[in-house]
Formats: C-alpha cells, sequence, structure tokens
C-alpha cells in the first residue's frame, strides 16, 4: 500500500504539533524502562553504605567494655566477610582510640602486641566451619593505664604486601573503664520505633517524631522523644544499654525522594539510618538485639534487600553474647526464620511476613500444648543445631559468671505454633475472615 505524498505530509505537520505530547511519552516510556537499572541495587538500599567493613569487633552494636591496663583481642576483616575470596595477607598493625560523643575529643595510640588468623571468636555465624577457610585477624591490643575512662571510637590500620594500607573505624565500640563494679546498672530500651511523620493513625506519637535532621534544614529537629530518652540516659549515665530490637518502624513500604542529602531512599534504609544517626548522641557504649521490624526481606521490593544482611552491615552479627566483668549476657535473634518466611507481604495494608513471632531453630522443643517435666526431658540438647546450639554451648562455658542473662526481643511463644501476625490466619478454613482481618489490620 502506497501513502499519498499529500497524507504523508499532513501526518508530518500533525506529528510537529503535538511534538511535545510526543516527547513527554518518550521520556516516560525510557523512565519506565530505565528505572530498574538507576534505582535498583544500584542506588538504593544499605549494600553499598555498609558501616560494619573490616573491623568487625568491637562494633557499634557489639563493643567492648574494657578495663584499663588489660589487653582487648581485636577482630579484623580485610575480606569484607566474603570468605570465597583468598585469604589476605596483613602485617604491621596499628590501633587507635578517640573519645566519641565528645566535643573536644582525645586520641590516643593503643599497643599492638600480637596479629594472628583464626576463627572469630565474636561472630558465633562465622566460627571456623569444617571445608572453609573462615579466618579473620584477631589482633592484641593494651589499653593504657593512663588511658582516660571513656566511651572511644577505634580505629585499625594494617599493610598489604603491596604496600597499600588498609583502615577501618567503629564508633562507640570501646568502652574504657577503671574497674568491673557488682552494683552496675545498665539500660534496657526496645520497640524505639523510628519514624517520620507519614505515620499517622490515632494512636502513634507522630507528634513528637519530628524529621531527620540533615545538617541543612534547621528546623528539622529529629525524633522529639527518641532525643529525650537519650538525655536522659547521657545524665543517668548507666555503665551500658542494651538496646532490644524494632528500631525501626516500616508501616508501608515506599521509595521516596528524601531530599538532601538522602535523594530517593526505602522507608527501612532512611529509618534504619536515621535510628543510626540520632543514637551517635549517646554517650554510653550500646549492645543490640534484633527485632522483627528489623529483621524483615524486601523481595522483590525496594533495594531487594534481606535484612539480616543488612543488621550484620551495620551492628554485627545475628546473635552473641559479651560481658561486664564477671555477669554474662547473651543477645538473641528471636527471629530466627528462614528467607521465604520473613519476606514482605501485603504492603498496601500494614507490611507483615509469613511469619512475625518468635522462635529459634535448631532441633528444640516442637509447639504443642501443655509443659511438664517428661517433655523438657525428653528433648536431647546433644542433637540441638544452629541458635539453639550455640545458646546451649555459650550458657555452659559461663556455669562461673555470677549471673547469666538473656537479651531478646520475643520469646519463642507461638499461638498454636503458627508465628503468623493475625490471629484469624491460624484457622486455614476461614480465608474469608482471613482475608478481611488483613485487609483491616491494625483495626482487626
Amino acid at each position: 500500500m502506497v501513502v499519498p505524498m499529500s497524507s504523508r505530509k499532513g501526518i508530518a505537520r500533525k506529528a510537529v504539533a503535538i511534538w511535545p505530547l510526543i516527547l513527554v511519552l518518550a521520556v516516560s516510556l525510557f523512565g519506565t524502562l530505565a528505572y530498574p537499572y538507576f534505582s535498583g541495587k544500584r542506588n538504593l538500599g544499605i549494600q553499598k553504605k555498609a558501616l560494619i567493613k573490616q573491623l568487625i569487633y568491637p562494633t557499634f552494636g557489639n563493643p567492648a567494655i574494657v578495663m584499663k591496663g588489660t589487653d582487648l583481642v581485636v577482630e579484623f576483616d580485610p575480606r569484607n566477610r566474603k570468605f570465597g575470596d583468598t585469604f589476605v595477607p596483613v602485617k604491621s598493625f596499628t590501633a587507635r582510640a578517640r573519645t566519641s560523643a565528645d566535643p573536644y575529643p582525645i586520641t590516643a595510640r593503643l599497643q599492638v602486641s600480637s596479629a594472628r588468623p583464626g576463627p572469630s571468636t565474636r561472630w558465633p555465624e562465622y566460627a571456623a566451619r569444617a571445608g572453609s577457610d573462615m579466618r579473620v585477624y584477631l589482633v592484641t591490643v593494651h589499653l593504657p593505664q593512663t588511658l582516660p575512662p571513656d566511651l572511644y571510637d577505634l580505629t585499625l590500620q594494617g599493610n598489604l604486601p603491596d604496600g597499600r594500607r588498609i583502615t577501618d573505624t567503629q564508633p562507640h565500640a570501646l568502652d574504657a573503664v577503671d574497674s568491673f563494679k557488682d552494683d552496675f546498672s545498665f539500660v534496657q530500651m526496645t520497640d524505639i520505633h523510628m519514624f517520620g511523620p507519614e505515620l499517622n493513625y490515632s494512636f502513634a506519637n507522630y507528634h513528637m517524631r519530628g524529621e531527620r535532621p540533615n545538617g541543612i534544614d534547621p528546623t528539622r529537629k529529629g525524633a522529639v522523644y527518641y532525643a529525650d530518652e537519650i538525655s536522659q540516659i547521657n545524665t543517668v549515665k548507666p555503665d551500658f544499654c542494651i538496646f532490644t530490637g524494632d528500631f525501626i518502624y516500616g508501616q508501608e513500604y515506599f521509595l521516596q525522594d528524601q531530599d538532601r542529602p538522602w535523594g530517593l531512599t526505602t522507608e527501612y534504609e532512611y529509618e534504619m539510618l536515621w535510628f543510626y544517626q540520632e543514637t551517635m548522641k549517646l554517650d554510653v557504649p550500646v549492645f543490640t538485639a534484633i527485632g522483627n521490624h528489623d529483621s524483615f526481606a524486601e523481595g522483590d521490593q525496594g533495594a531487594h534487600e534481606d535484612w539480616f544482611d543488612n543488621w550484620r552491615r551495620l551492628f554485627g552479627p545475628l546473635y552473641h553474647s559479651f560481658d561486664y566483668g564477671d555477669y554474662h549476657f547473651l543477645a538473641l535473634n528471636s527471629q530466627d526464620w528462614p528467607l521465604s518466611h520473613r519476606t514482605l507481604k501485603d504492603l498496601n495494608v500494614s507490611i507483615q511476613s509469613d511469619k512475625y513471632k518468635g522462635q529459634f531453630q535448631g532441633g528444640g522443643d516442637p509447639w504443642a500444648p501443655g509443659v511438664d517435666n517428661q517433655r523438657f526431658a525428653a528433648i536431647d540438647d546433644k542433637r540441638l543445631t544452629g541458635q539453639l546450639a550455640w545458646i546451649r554451648d555459650d550458657l555452659a562455658a559461663h556455669q562461673g559468671s555470677k549471673m547469666r542473662v538473656v537479651a531478646t526481643h520475643q520469646d519463642p511463644w507461638r499461638k498454636q505454633g503458627s508465628g503468623m501476625m493475625w490471629a484469624s490466619q491460624l484457622v486455614p478454613t476461614q480465608d474469608f475472615f482471613n482475608n478481611l482481618k488483613s485487609t483491616f489490620g491494625f483495626a482487626g
């Protein structure tokens, strides 16, 4: 078919007349096709904003409280936990400490007495595994008796064979004390739930949430309620804090331009880094345990991140233990569910995953009604695996402690063993009511 010249000229004139519309459509099509490339893993999320790199112990979230005049074993991983890569030889370590949250910081050099490769003793997930090279550097540093008692940022630096230096710093990682006390004090906080004014259901204290400070706009006062709590803790000055999870809220799952200096972020990324930013104002060491809101996996949404991995990038191991003198503490991961059960769904209501309540994996007591001694006696603790096996061994290794304390976000009790969020989900035949309660989640 041949189009007459007059018709072709008419089409051309119409195209010229509507060129702005054509341009808009072309740009929209390009944006739609290019969005996954430009806004996916390349720019969103915590993957490229990790705050724990080579210096993996002590960290903010898993600090060390050390008496002056004694040694501390620092863990340094030049492979950044990519254990499939070839082990990196490092030599000639140096260490220094700088006072945290201090308007006039003091810096002190710490003597390094030894450094050797070996398995991590602070990350249970990264202990030696058969057939895998899981080594990190165990670097022993000495805290001089003259070091002022204070909270310190810790920096460790080593030399590579080609002459390059590798350096990493962890804030609020080292607390130097004159002595350990039996009448010590600590503050426990949970469900801090950092969020902004977008969380506006009727009983939320959104009027005290404010906006995340950006260093540009003086009207951004931060999370007012949390700032008040931090001020009170710094005044009371306990020996340490234990924060037991749910540092963020994540009511929805949105991608939003948060303006300078953050740009486009996921809600999780924005809230968790805001919590981190505010907590840097504390002048006492903070030990952390993960909560259910901190442990979701995003699946095909947003940055496609698993927040178990992000927890390791920001705070440290998913579970760990620490000591204050002769007193022993365990910080556990009560969201010990596989990835498929932690993946977000029902994003149009209030985000949730299949499993929302607590559990500890590894061959423990299966759910059943009733509790008696015979049932407990039937549990063979020699067969425990995973986190439960680690808990068993860690408690056994500290029988001589004056006290052993378990810190966790949720207990492992699950109604009818389900671990689901809404009670109606426990009755599989009531699909209509399941959907109704999911749709009206908060009201239900």
